[in-house]
């Protein structure tokens, strides 16, 4: 490689390579084949480009030079190649921002509808999502909601629902076992930048630079990075 982008990638590697993200056979097998291609001509703004007929080969263009975030950039554009790799399940699984539900969220759920206190003070499931903590658990309270519609649906108000098995029970076992997704597009939709929330790339990006920061929701932050590296998984079976 020249010596006029050699910086920006070296920094852009030690990067990455200093973020856990980098552990993940995939990030790492992937970063190590990539393929550097330098132009001397400008594109416009261009800084750096994926190629586009597929192969492992990111272009660099003299913007990059001067631009502040050359990282960023180079970044983006990795992470762009990591989304291509994983083919039509990763793109759906980000474009849909398919998530599934935690443990501790669904527990949290069962908690709160067999507690005698919310049993004297609530009287419908409304009740019980103003429970929840009004801010940085937003997660938290999209999948209660989903369990407490799940109910509803099946004609079972709150005060009948203290002898349901959420876990065993059948219109909410699936999803409370982790096997039925739910979309986080309402949630990165309000908490995330807009660039964040619609390019793969610019989160991958973000995620190595300062771990999802601009974030303003720790619980949307948390799937966030849990639907960035189900994406990098999907990646992973096409190697």
């Amino acid at each position: 490689m020249q010596s006029k982008f050699q910086h920006a990638v070296g920094a852009t590697s030690q990067l990455l390579k200093a973020h856990d993200i980098y552990q993940d056979s995939v990030v790492h097998d992937l970063w190590n084949n990539m393929r550097w291609v330098e132009h001397s001509t400008r594109h416009g703004e261009t800084t750096a480009a994926r190629d586009q007929r597929g192969s492992n080969t990111i272009h660099l263009y003299p913007a990059l030079l001067t631009d502040p975030h050359a990282a960023q950039c180079i970044l983006r554009e990795f992470g762009l190649h990591i989304l291509e790799k994983g083919e039509d399940r990763a793109l759906e699984i980000w474009d849909k921002k398919l998530d599934v539900p935690r443990d501790d969220h669904v527990d949290q759920f069962v908690r709160a509808l067999k507690s005698d206190e919310n049993r004297a003070a609530c009287h419908t499931y409304k009740d019980i999502l103003d429970t929840y903590p009004k801010q940085g658990h937003s997660v938290e309270r999209l999948v209660a909601i989903h369990l407490a519609n799940a109910l509803l649906a099946n004609n079972i108000p709150y005060p009948d629902s203290v002898g349901v098995d959420i876990y065993a029970w059948g219109p909410t076992t699936e999803y409370a076992k982790g096997k039925k997704y739910h979309s986080l597009i309402p949630l990165t939709s309000a908490y995330a930048p807009q660039d964040t929330n619609a390019c793969f790339g610019c989160a991958f990006a973000m995620l190595v630079v300062n771990n999802l920061g601009s974030v303003r929701d720790n619980s949307v932050t948390y799937a966030m990075k849990s639907i960035i590296r189900n994406v990098i998984k999907r990646a992973s079976k096409s190697q």
